[in-house]
């Protein structure tokens, strides 16, 4: 043991850390590229009506929920030359960034085949990406079993993702707008964004090693849902991380119509992603040290509570306000940083109460179940802002309606804010803490030890 209580066994390689946390960089050109901006290009580029693109993103995330508990079963059961979710990385790292290219096209089909082919390329760059994604989420756990060193490692994950959410929300709509027509600037952005995210993908397949791979998983599919009901903590945080996507989801994709027509100045999308992203990252480290100082509970807490009320206050502001858009963007990154910390540090720590509270270990199976809900929650989230924008009259590249532009401003702000409340009160009955960690580390070593003897 180190003097902090850190054994030094559990110590990450700063090489590794990097390597393995750099994935999420990538993760977010496919990730946030559709969530903040497929509806728009579906209304507003592919001229699809809004509930119909809904439609299209509900279905494919419904079907890819599903593909994420099929990959984390796989992946919990896989034996190969390089570990047991490494492989994924591999293989499907090409397909993911063909699959996001294919998507940004806009092909001249009949409106029909055009749902068809958007349908069907939205489930194939979702699946495959629950085949990469998945597995690498599922790694943190075995990288190391401290409770404060995973706090470190989701860190430096969340820089990197903010950084990726930067860069995506930054040169986006410029790189959309800088070519001849908004056909062409989409596609040649998905090119772009599609090579970024291969690259990133395959650095941690070589960058990392199963420093603290288990043996394979004994359970069977038809065991799931017993060993998922015993791990209460898991449960809430599924819960919460519904919550939490539903808010960012809903906002992200009503930042295009609120900027574009409540405040009527487009241009302030970039400077908001550039605000609260690049403040997000440089306040990440004082998450970290004040997560490990009062509980990543309280922090998480803390965290949604400030981010869904910086999107409440929103609900006030008008054009002759934007200046107010600044305070408000530092406090959604001082939010959003806090949640990010809380969301992935969370999490592993449930992997050892399920093994602890069941005997058996299933990481792979948590984190694809996480991940199934936190799609089925931004499925939700699409389907209720398409039918959002029908219902209050929305037509698109248009001067909207009274109706429509309140519309827009209920769905960016007190739709979050709610749902963000609902997910403060559900985290409040999260009840592991570093002390029952430890305690159940300490048990889960003594029954390892015990079956040796």
């Amino acid at each position: 043991m180190s003097e902090n209580g850190l054994n030094k066994a559990d110590k990450v390689p700063f090489g590794q850390m990097v390597g393995y946390t750099v994935g999420g960089f990538g993760w977010e050109f496919l990730y946030s590229g559709i969530g903040i901006f497929a509806m728009y290009f579906l209304t507003d580029v592919a001229l699809i009506g809004a509930v119909m693109a809904g439609v299209i993103l509900l279905v494919a995330r419904f079907w890819d929920a599903f593909a994420d508990l099929f990959v984390g079963y796989l992946s919990d059961h896989t034996k190969s030359r390089w570990g047991k979710r490494r492989p994924y990385l591999l293989f499907g790292a090409i397909p993911m960034g063909l699959f996001f290219f294919l998507f940004w096209q806009t092909p001249s089909l009949s409106p029909e085949l055009r749902v068809v082919y958007y349908m069907v390329l939205m489930i194939l760059t979702w699946t495959v990406y629950s085949v990469v994604n998945v597995p690498w989420s599922a790694m943190l756990p075995d990288i190391t079993s401290d409770y404060q060193e995973r706090n470190k490692i989701v860190g430096a994950q969340r820089f990197f993702s903010m950084l990726g959410l930067l860069f995506v929300g930054v040169l986006t709509r410029p790189i959309a707008a800088s070519f001849s027509s908004p056909q062409a600037g989409w596609a040649n952005m998905a090119l772009i964004y599609g090579i970024v995210m291969i690259v990133f993908a395959l650095i941690p397949f070589f960058a990392t090693r199963d420093r603290y791979a288990s043996e394979s998983s004994k359970y069977h599919f038809k065991d799931i849902f017993q060993l998922i009901g015993k791990n209460t903590p898991f449960l809430i945080l599924c819960l919460v991380v519904a919550c939490v996507f539903v808010v960012f989801t809903i906002s992200g994709i009503m930042m295009n119509y609120f900027f574009k027509y409540c405040l009527m100045d487009e241009s302030l999308i970039s400077i908001a992603f550039l605000i609260g992203c690049g403040l997000g990252m440089l306040i990440l480290p004082m998450w970290v040290l004040f997560s490990n100082k009062i509980g990543k509970k309280l922090a998480y807490i803390l965290g949604i509570a400030i981010y869904g009320s910086s999107y409440g206050a929103l609900y006030f502001v008008y054009p002759t306000d934007s200046a107010l858009m600044i305070p408000l963007c530092i406090f959604v990154a001082v939010g959003f940083a806090g949640v990010g910390i809380g969301m992935g540090s969370l999490l592993p720590d449930t992997v050892e109460y399920g093994e602890w509270k069941t005997g058996t270990r299933n990481e792979g199976l948590q984190y694809g179940l996480y991940t199934f809900v936190l799609k089925l929650a931004t499925s939700i989230a699409a389907i209720i802002v398409g039918l959002g924008l029908h219902m209050s009259g929305y037509v698109a590249n248009v001067e909207q309606t009274a109706g429509s532009l309140m519309g827009i401003r209920v769905l960016m702000s007190i739709v979050p804010f709610g749902i963000a409340v609902i997910g403060v009160i559900i985290l409040l009955f999260y009840p592991i803490n570093g002390k029952m960690h430890a305690q159940m580390l300490r048990e889960l070593q003594e029954r390892k030890k015990g079956s040796l003897v």
